[in-house]
C-alpha cells in the first residue's frame, strides 16, 4: 500500500491517455518514482507520530475490534469492514493479503510525463499524513474517531 495524491493520479492519467495513441498497449504504475520516496504502511505510525499525533502500535485484530467498540460506531472506516476482517485466504484478510506485495516501479509514468513538467509526484510529508489521519480517523482527543486511539501493526504479524 502506498499514498499518492489524487490530483496527480488524475492529471497523470489524463494526460497519459490524451497521448495521441502513442501510450497504447502499456500499462502505468502511477506512484513515487523512486521508491524511497514511499512511505510504506508500517512506517505509517511513525510518520503521524512524528507529526505531532500519537498513535499506538497495536496487534492488527485488537485494532479492528477497537472499531467495533461502540463509541467508534461513526468512524468513516465502518464500511472497510469486510476489507479488514473477512477471511479470504486461509487465516488472512483481504487487508492482511496485501502485505508483502511486490513494488511496481514507474520508469514508464516517468516517461510518458516527461513532457508535462506541472504533473509531478508530490510525496506526503508528516504534515500531509497527519491531517489526512485527523480527517479520516478523528483527531483522537476523544479516544475515539475511527482509529480508537491506535493503528493496525501488520508487521507484528509476520
Amino acid at each position: 500500500m502506498e499514498y499518492v495524491t489524487t490530483d496527480y493520479v488524475c492529471d497523470a492519467m489524463l494526460h497519459i491517455a490524451s497521448n495521441n495513441n502513442q501510450n497504447l498497449d502499456n500499462s502505468f504504475s502511477l506512484l513515487a518514482p523512486h521508491s524511497s520516496d514511499s512511505v510504506k504502511l508500517e512506517k505509517t505510525v511513525e510518520v503521524i507520530n512524528n507529526a505531532g499525533h500519537p498513535v499506538q502500535r497495536i496487534p492488527y485484530w485488537d485494532w479492528v475490534k477497537r472499531l467495533h467498540d461502540p463509541k467508534n460506531k461513526d468512524t468513516p472506516l465502518i464500511p472497510l469492514m469486510p476489507l479488514l476482517q473477512e477471511k479470504v485466504w486461509g487465516k488472512l484478510t483481504r487487508f492482511e493479503t496485501s502485505r508483502d506485495t511486490p513494488h511496481y516501479d514507474a520508469p514508464k509514468a516517468v516517461a510518458a510525463l516527461a513532457d508535462a513538467p506541472n504533473i509531478r509526484y508530490v510525496p506526503f510529508t508528516p504534515v500531509k499524513k497527519y491531517n489526512h489521519a485527523k480527517r479520516y480517523l478523528g483527531d483522537g482527543s476523544s479516544g475515539g474517531g475511527g482509529g480508537g486511539g491506535g493503528a493496525a501493526d501488520r508487521a507484528s504479524q509476520k
